[in-house]
């Protein structure tokens, strides 16, 4: 195999010194990213309505592939912070649901969306530590309890 030796050159749209990783490269890596980012957003703005289009057909044509897609990110992500609720022990996955420990999830919802660009989120950051897994009831009763599960305040109670 024929090894490349290219000097390194300087880009020509922000006159940095940079290594190229092929003949015929122009501009380093960070200004190709940008310019990369520049050309897919006009052709996205200048061809939203043909991308609707084919999205409707597709979503037509294959009406449980993004419900089976987001359950399964669902559960992977309940897999991951245990299986079961994590107040109660509840394992019914129906009834999981997921929990912002420090109630922040107004916050998250903002930022980040709901439901699969929410799974996403988690599977990508590597599942952080900031979730739970609740049951509907616990998470129900955290939210009207001021942040604390009824049976949180009961355990403390009786010790």
């Amino acid at each position: 195999m024929r090894e490349l030796n290219i000097k390194s050159r300087i880009c020509l749209k922000c006159n940095k010194s940079y290594n190229p990783t092929s003949g015929k490269q122009k501009v380093c890596k960070d200004c190709k990213n940008i310019w990369d980012k520049e050309i897919t957003s006009k052709y996205n703005k200048s061809h939203r309505k043909e991308f609707r289009e084919r999205v409707r057909e597709w979503r037509k044509q294959n009406p449980n592939k993004d419900n089976e897609r987001y359950a399964r990110l669902r559960l992977e992500g309940i897999a991951h912070y245990g299986n079961c609720c994590a107040c109660c022990g509840e394992s019914i996955k129906e009834f999981l649901v997921f929990d912002h420990i420090k109630n922040d999830g107004y916050k998250m919802r903002k930022i980040h969306g709901t439901a699969s660009t929410f799974y996403y989120w988690l599977r990508k950051n590597n599942y952080p530590s900031s979730f739970q897994v609740l049951c509907a009831s616990c998470n129900q009763g955290k939210k009207m309890n001021h942040g604390i599960c009824p049976h949180q305040e009961k355990q403390s109670n009786i010790s």
